[in-house]
């Protein structure tokens, strides 16, 4: 048997999680906080990732939606942010239709936190 891990929202975003994800966020667990990401499950080395940037990592548009429809933030910024990081053309498209009025799309000088040295 393999041990139980806990995971906190952004790691459970981060690995297709939906349940816990609901689970977490109905418990309490704010949507638009910093958590820490340990080294190994979503990326080679640890960070502090917010669940929508945990999603948009892993492309999962699916939770994005879900985060966003459980409170997660999706401002101008908010936006503006995960376009610049998001990489594949599905979780463009699926922030494409989140994209709220007046965001712009630019990226001067943005990056993916997980793309930071």
């Amino acid at each position: 048997m393999w041990p139980h891990e806990p995971v906190n929202l952004a790691e459970a975003a981060g690995v297709h999680d939906e349940s816990e994800v609901v689970r977490l966020i109905e418990g309490g667990e704010n949507p638009n906080a910093r958590y820490p990401v340990r080294a190994g499950l979503i990326f080679g080395r640890a960070m502090s990732l917010t669940p929508l940037e945990a999603a948009v990592a892993n492309e999962d548009p699916d939770m994005v939606v879900r985060l966003v429809a459980k409170g997660a933030a999706m401002d101008g910024p908010i936006w503006a942010h995960l376009r610049c990081a998001a990489e594949g053309d599905t979780i463009r498209a699926a922030l494409e239709q989140l994209r709220p009025p007046g965001a712009s799309p630019g990226c001067d000088g943005a990056s993916a936190p997980w793309k930071a040295e």
